[in-house]
């Protein structure tokens, strides 16, 4: 079975490497940017399917690039608000509020990539 990919869009480095490490050992494939070039690169050379995107880093994509994505793939979006309602753009497939654990992280992912399926 060939490993799924995920895109992870974050501007905090240490905590994109750590989520890379932690999906990589769970069998997934991961690359990760909070760059908008890179990013978008990356969404079509990639080609993952899934993207782990933090709210804050929703502007990093323009509203109908994110509204096409969201017909390729599910999108998890990371938070750490408790409130989802100013989500820009457009309301993901799924919210995971931070801190999360890994068994919520990967248990987000695996709901969503199975209704992919």
């Amino acid at each position: 079975m060939t490993a799924k990919k995920i895109l992870v869009v974050n501007n905090d480095l240490d905590t994109m490497s750590l989520i890379q490490q932690l999906l990589e050992t769970n069998g997934y494939k991961v690359k990760y940017s909070g760059n908008r070039n890179e990013v978008i690169e990356l969404l079509d050379g990639f080609k993952p399917d899934l993207l782990l995107i933090d709210i804050l880093q929703m502007g990093i994509l323009k509203k109908d690039r994110l509204a096409s994505l969201q017909q390729q793939m599910p999108i998890l979006m990371m938070t750490g608000y408790n409130h989802y309602a100013d989500a820009p753009v457009l309301s993901p497939d799924a919210f995971i509020k931070k801190p999360f654990t890994l068994e919520e992280l990967i248990s987000a992912i695996e709901k969503l990539l199975s209704k992919k399926s």
